[in-house]
């Protein structure tokens, strides 16, 4: 067995797992069942127990949304890289309050992208690509050109909303590139090496403490209120806008902890909905990262399995396979690569950012699997660097894409509370670190960082029913590394109305046109016919 390092990982390992994103068949019977009529309307306002009038609220779910251009939205425009100014794409922006304890109060703008194959008006599919802190206005061109099939593109047209905070509609900024680029490095904010020793996670709350700061002065306000809560009243005031009865709603990975939300809020306004693979609300913090070590440890030793089977070349093979690669990312760690950027070393926080990013997909084995082998071979750091900066959208000129760093921690530390004090931290970080040895360090201490968090969390986190919702389509992949299988399986058990589509796969995220035929047909008749499976069903590798 390989022994990891505990004092590196309850140091520099927690601090760059609780501050950054790891940024990141058979026969199928279904049956028509037919979706109940529409009922009274439970309000945001009686959700969220406000006192403040009903008209406070009904003026947001009036409003009309309306379409234009998106030619002259530079926002939208470059976070989608050009696609949006396609004629196929317009753009909307509604109003929604920034507080929902006071509507009456400031207000904020959320970001709306349609687009509409044919150009015509169709029934709205609104989606969320995860995160949190993934942007819908930017990944909506691969939605439309890569994931939605055209038969569903035929009925629907695709509706990116970001969410508060996210992307486009009021973004959240709380650091600087270069800040960036020190955290995903696994450095302090201004840029000094973390120590190698910090029992008492105060370097770990420290940090935090700094971070949440800078979001208090540069984006106060949004930071408070960026919970996911928040985001699933605004999701209800986007329904009504665009005059609809119902919401349809697609959500991948975080996106499900929405749409989850959604049905527990407003059950009686859920049209179609399909979760793909999801999040379990109901856990806490560190079984999150409980979760996601096992999914990433087995999902790990599947890749290196697989690039020494598939890669001649792959350096690390054999029995010893697990514990050389383990030792060449802590020589990294002890003595980071050179890279073609004078400025910038490949550490090991960046290394396993870029790794471990890769594992989101079997189609990313084979560049994951290059990277390592060009990097022992030259002894030099950029493939590394340069993987973990793709799958983190940091562009060649050291700016990033958007600001799904910042939203993904903001957003987190919203709705996640601490769990325990400094005796548990110390305790749950070793026991991932002992039981998953490859990747174990990397997520232990995120109650730490929560602890260190300004900002006072909304905790949003519970267990769900969605009493009273139309069927729900639940999809859990059996060895997705970011979303475990046993949270899809816990996610359909608490939704009361949930059928379970199990895919065997070791990717994340499981719909889309390259999807086998039993999931893909399975889902696609669900949103085109009502169609919706008699049973659970098991869709095997295809």
């Amino acid at each position: 067995m390989v022994t990891p390092n505990r004092k590196l990982s309850v140091s520099r390992a927690a601090l760059a797992s609780a501050m950054a994103a790891v940024l990141l068949l058979a026969g199928c019977g279904a049956q028509e069942v037919k979706r109940g009529s529409l009922k009274d309307v439970k309000s945001a306002e009686e959700r969220f127990e406000s006192k403040a009038p009903d008209a406070a609220l009904q003026k947001f779910y009036d409003q009309e949304v309306t379409w234009k251009s998106c030619k002259d939205n530079e926002a939208v425009s470059e976070i989608s890289e050009g696609e949006t100014d396609l004629p196929s794409y317009t753009c909307a922006e509604i109003d929604v309050p920034l507080d929902y304890a006071n509507p009456g109060g400031e207000t904020i703008k959320l970001q709306l992208v349609r687009h509409s194959k044919d150009g015509s008006v169709k029934t709205p599919l609104l989606f969320n690509p995860g995160g949190p802190g993934g942007s819908a206005v930017g990944s909506l061109s691969n939605m439309a050109n890569a994931v939605f099939t055209n038969e569903v593109q035929q009925e629907y047209d695709l509706v990116a909303v970001d969410p508060r905070g996210v992307g486009t509609s009021t973004p959240i900024k709380c650091l600087s590139d270069e800040e960036i680029d020190n955290l995903r490095a696994g450095y302090t904010l201004d840029g000094k090496p973390l120590p190698e020793d910090d029992p008492e996670f105060k370097v770990v709350k420290s940090e935090a403490e700094k971070y949440s700061q800078k979001c208090l002065e540069n984006s106060r306000g949004i930071s408070e209120h960026a919970d996911t809560d928040s985001v699933v009243a605004d999701f209800d005031i986007v329904r009504a806008a665009l005059g609809q009865e119902k919401l349809n709603y697609f959500g991948f990975s975080y996106g499900t902890y929405i749409g989850a939300l959604y049905a527990d809020t407003f059950p009686q306004n859920v049209g179609y909905m399909v979760l793909d693979s999801a999040v379990d609300p109901a856990l806490n913090i560190d079984e999150i990262a409980a979760g996601q070590a096992e999914g990433f440890e087995e999902s790990l030793k599947h890749f290196l399995e697989k690039s020494a089977e598939d890669d001649p070349k792959f350096p690390f093979r054999g029995a010893n396979a697990e514990e050389e690669f383990l030792k060449w990312l802590k020589g990294i760690d002890k003595k980071p690569l050179e890279t073609s950027d004078p400025d910038r070393l490949a550490t090991g926080a960046i290394a396993r950012s870029g790794i471990l990013g890769g594992l989101y997909s079997e189609d990313f084995y084979q560049f994951v699997a290059s990277s390592i082998t060009i990097t022992l071979e030259d002894g030099n750091g950029t493939e590394l660097i340069n993987l973990a900066d793709l799958l983190n959208d940091r562009l060649p000129d050291g700016t990033y894409l958007d600001n799904s760093f910042d939203a993904f921690n903001v957003v987190n530390n919203l709705d996640y509370a601490p769990v325990g004090d400094v005796a548990d931290w110390q305790k749950h970080a070793d026991e991932l670190a002992a039981k998953y040895p490859l990747v174990g360090d990397q997520f232990g201490g995120a109650s730490s960082a929560l602890a260190g968090w300004k900002i006072k969390p909304k905790n949003t986190r519970r267990a769900v029913t969605g009493e009273g919702a139309a069927p729900i389509l639940v999809v859990g992949g059996t060895h997705d590394p970011a979303t475990p299988y046993q949270w899809s399986v816990s996610l359909a058990k608490q939704l009361k109305s949930a059928r379970l589509i199990t895919q065997e796969t070791w990717s994340h995220g499981q719909y889309g046109r390259s999807a086998g035929d039993c999931l893909r047909k399975t889902i696609d008749s669900y949103l085109l016919e009502d169609k919706v499976p008699e049973k659970d069903l098991y869709c095997k590798a295809e």
